[in-house]
């Protein structure tokens, strides 16, 4: 096995996924996601029950709704964000238990490949400027989030449908994992930092996520059919752009953490009923 580096994490090459892997192999594969936070695989044919496999080697395997996986698509029906562009973001950040880590098959793609752009907020936080750090020390943010707003664009707390969850978190935050400091801000979720004016906030926040989603600090991964990506959730984050409905976009999805979206978002059914009679 071997692996070489990308702008954010490793590609991983000369292992078969889909037959016996040496605990060995394990080992060492945790090790590159523990240090580089994220590994990608290129063509790897795997079920859905070994992609959930090979995913639970690096956290525990939450339900999805088609059981132990679900999908990023936009032809399944219950897939999830079909269509649209998504700003930088980690999964479930607007609640106190956003997700661990997530893997993604390509099933099919756009022609263009539909890029995912990854950010490795934990790298750019312990490289953040001392006068941001200061200025950030002891701060708080509102991350909200709305499942019926357009998600290319910045949440904000005055334009939430009723019920819609929200959460306020210290902006510096440690990994439950590595210990890691990470920034807990981003683009798509952060409506503010509390105790200073909206102008100062807007400052502040857009001068952090220019450091944290620095072209240097970033990476564009254009997919291709058999592409697995696995990703740790809290120090990196991901967004993509637009891609043209009529192609067909499908990722199976695996998702790591320690608690189901029923568990951190409870009345997240009616939150998504409601967002699609709205649509």
């Amino acid at each position: 096995m071997r692996h070489r580096a990308l702008p954010v994490g490793v590609e991983v090459h000369g292992i078969d996924l889909a037959g016996p892997v040496a605990d060995a192999d394990i080992d060492l594969l945790r090790e590159l996601y523990r240090t580089h936070h994220l590994l990608v695989f290129r063509g790897v044919p795997l079920s859905g029950e070994r992609q959930v496999e090979v995913a639970g080697w690096f956290g525990p395997v939450l339900a999805e709704k088609f059981g132990a996986f679900g999908f990023v698509s936009n032809v399944i029906e219950g897939g999830v964000v079909p269509e649209g562009g998504l700003t930088y973001h980690s999964d479930f950040a607007f609640t106190p238990d956003p997700l661990l880590g997530i893997s993604l098959l390509a099933l099919a793609v756009p022609a263009g490949g539909a890029p995912t752009r990854f950010a490795d907020v934990a790298r750019a936080t312990r490289a953040l400027p001392s006068a941001s750090r200061e200025e950030l020390e002891g701060r708080r943010i509102l991350n909200v989030f709305d499942f019926g707003a357009p998600a290319d664009r910045r949440m904000r707390a005055a334009d939430l449908a009723p019920g819609s969850p929200s959460c306020v978190l210290d902006v510096f935050g440690v990994h439950p994992v590595t210990g890691e400091e990470i920034v807990r801000a981003n683009e798509m979720h952060t409506d503010c930092i509390l105790g200073v004016g909206p102008e100062a906030s807007d400052a502040s926040l857009a001068e952090l996520f220019g450091h944290l989603y620095a072209p240097a600090n970033t990476y564009e991964h254009v997919w291709e059919v058999g592409d697995l990506v696995i990703w740790d959730n809290l120090a990196v984050h991901h967004g993509r752009g637009d891609f043209p409905v009529h192609e067909e976009r499908t990722l199976r999805r695996v998702a790591l953490g320690t608690k189901g979206a029923a568990e951190i978002v409870p009345n997240i059914a009616e939150l998504l009923a409601a967002a699609k009679g709205a649509a």
